[in-house]
């Protein structure tokens, strides 16, 4: 008899410590919805500000503080409290330098001319005008290969991978979802616990596909000095991403 009515009052009992569940209030959700995505909706405007106008923006680069004082000045204009900028800590032996690219021209001109689209590769230092040189294919991927092709690259425009193979194009650049595959990927967008979906590599192949991000970010550093000390012009990297060179 004693131990039912024990149990009796551990049933009892549980109830009252059970959490309680938090009441959703649907009107105020509502109004957030409203404010987003209805006609007082600043997401787009924000969005235009922060990535056409002030974007990209590179760590400690002039975009970067000036985006930052677009949006404490912003936020104080919203009527928000202690609105500042906060100082991020950066190694004293090795601060980030700020970097901006003003103007990029490049271009093949022998044996006949033809344009070189790319970008400077972050926190690389320009040429001081226009330079010109022999261009070399020196794919460098180990200490073997630096000693391979010491003393060769001086005054020399350094292409550091074989040119990739490009598929000729046999399907549209664009086309329009049918609602099945917009279904399947706004489940795919939603986490899980497998680690969601994986993006498509940069493609380090060779020697280097094998070396930890540790390694190879080191390998990245001595083919910087290395490159510097063999006194070449500057180097020509390329990229598999994209659909045929585009």
């Amino acid at each position: 008899m004693r131990k039912s009515v024990a149990v009796a009052l551990l049933c009892l009992l549980l109830p009252a410590f059970a959490p309680a569940q938090e009441k959703i209030d649907l009107n105020v959700i509502h109004k957030i919805k409203v404010e987003e995505l209805g006609n007082n909706s600043k997401v787009m405007e924000l969005m235009h500000k922060l990535t056409d106008q002030y974007g990209p923006r590179l760590t400690n680069s002039p975009q970067y503080r000036t985006a930052g004082d677009w949006a404490v000045k912003q936020m104080n204009e919203w009527g928000l409290a202690n609105v500042k900028l906060e100082k991020w800590a950066t190694p004293k032996d090795n601060p980030i330098p700020s970097w901006q690219v003003k103007s990029f021209n490049g271009a093949m001109v022998e044996p006949q001319y033809m344009p070189i689209i790319g970008m400077p590769v972050a926190w690389t230092g320009g040429t001081n005008g226009p330079q010109a040189g022999e261009a070399i294919l020196a794919v460098i991927q180990n200490a073997n290969d630096m000693e391979k092709f010491h003393g060769k690259l001086a005054g020399k425009w350094v292409l550091t991978v074989t040119p990739p193979e490009l598929a000729f194009p046999t399907a549209a650049l664009a086309r329009r979802y049918s609602p099945d595959e917009l279904t399947e990927l706004a489940t795919e967008l939603i986490p899980t616990g497998a680690g969601g979906r994986g993006g498509r590599g940069g493609g380090r192949g060779g020697a280097m596909g094998n070396m930890t991000p540790e390694e190879f970010r080191a390998f990245q550093e001595k083919m910087r000095t290395y490159l510097k000390d063999e006194k070449s012009a500057g180097s020509v990297n390329a990229s598999e991403r994209g659909q045929s060179g585009a």
